[in-house]
């Protein structure tokens, strides 16, 4: 039984406090995640002053922790999103708390989640399951390739030919963990002509994202929390990158982008096949490559880990309040098919600029800005 909740903000947390939190993770192999890291809410912490952690605690003891971003309407969202993949409360093992019942202990209004590892239920949330791609590299890398090639012979042998294509035409240099600044840049340069092409919300503008990219790749890649940033080169030039995150022996597949003027030789494949190989040689087992919704990633799958996106409000007497919230969450979750895939587009949208862009004038502009650019990619499909 829990006798104690208590929010406190991230900055005023004791190197103990953290040392909790990291005891309550590594009890519960559902906690792998990088997300769940304490040095990794650190660094979001020094980038983000709104981050707080809501402790539940039984005779002192701490036995749970629940990291959010709170706004000054009680409302709250995953740390850093929508960067982070991975949230919700971190329970010791013999804990069950329904997550509504704790964030009206710690006075929340509620809270939007993009991955929850928590089951919630339905009486005071809507929510989505979410199947996620995960590799078990085991300690040998190029077994398990010939293990995911028996599966899919069609795509890896495709595969084959295309990098001997891509041998004979281009001087081809892999590095398992760049620290180059410079590739860094045009990591980033990459995503956002991707975004603009797409018409998403350029989530890479802010200064916050930056100072958390240049705080997180200053890191080292051997201990315990870090990155692993992957690059793969032609001719001297970043074809593909994959800037992950690393936590003990599982890695996050994170910011990934490639140069579409190499598309003709899938350089992201080729980059991921270079990764498989080498990961295990540094003591990474587990690979998460994030949500299946992008088929490719079940080449390279050979588990599946199951998560919740959810929007939970605190279960209270009062009447809600965000009615307009409500009824779009309505449409989303118990709509009509076509209206739900169209609400759900929307609302992700509109959830990464909130979750970005720290001002109202900001979000306005921004929100003003995403409308103009796919009015901008339909009239250009017409």
């Amino acid at each position: 039984m829990i006798h104690a909740y208590r929010l406190r903000p991230a900055s005023e947390l004791r190197p103990r406090d953290w040392q909790g939190i990291q005891a309550i993770r590594l009890d519960n192999p559902a906690y792998a995640s990088p997300f769940f890291d304490p040095d990794y809410l650190r660094a979001v912490a020094a980038v983000q002053p709104g981050l707080a952690i809501g402790f539940a605690e039984h005779g002192g003891e701490m036995r749970a922790a629940w990291p959010v971003q709170r706004r000054a309407n009680g409302w709250c969202r995953a740390p850093a999103a929508p960067f982070t993949d991975w949230d919700g409360p971190i329970l010791a093992p013999d804990v069950s708390i329904e997550p509504s019942h704790m964030l009206r202990e710690l006075g929340l209004a509620g809270y939007s989640g993009n991955n929850l590892v928590t089951p919630v239920t339905l009486d005071h949330a809507h929510l989505n399951t979410t199947r996620n791609a995960l590799s078990d590299l085991g300690t040998d890398g190029a077994a398990f390739l010939r293990q995911q090639a028996s599966r899919h012979p069609r795509q890896f042998k495709k595969m084959r030919r295309l990098e001997r294509r891509l041998h004979d035409a281009h001087s081809v240099r892999f590095t398992l963990h760049s620290t180059s600044p410079a590739d860094l840049a045009a990591l980033i340069a990459l995503k956002w002509r991707q975004l603009r092409a797409t018409g998403r919300h350029d989530v890479l503008s802010r200064a916050w994202v930056h100072r958390l990219l240049k705080q997180l790749h200053a890191g080292s890649p051997d201990g315990r929390f870090g990155p692993l940033f992957s690059t793969l080169h032609l001719d001297g030039r970043l074809a593909a990158a994959e800037f992950n995150l690393r936590s003990a022996d599982r890695v996050h597949g994170w910011l990934t982008a490639f140069d579409p003027e190499f598309g003709q030789y899938s350089p992201g494949h080729v980059l991921m096949q270079h990764m498989f190989a080498a990961m295990p040689g540094i003591g990474v087992r587990q690979y998460d490559a994030g949500s299946l919704e992008h088929g490719y990633k079940r080449f390279y799958a050979n588990d599946v880990v199951i998560g919740h996106s959810a929007t939970i409000d605190a279960v209270t007497d009062r009447p809600r309040s965000r009615p307009l919230a409500q009824i779009i969450r309505h449409l989303e979750y118990s709509g009509p098919a076509m209206v739900r895939s169209m609400v759900a587009r929307s609302r992700r949208r509109f959830d990464q600029i909130c979750a970005t862009e720290r001002s109202p004038i900001d979000r306005a502009r921004s929100v003003g800005a995403s409308l103009c650019r796919l009015a901008n990619l339909r009239q250009g499909l017409l």
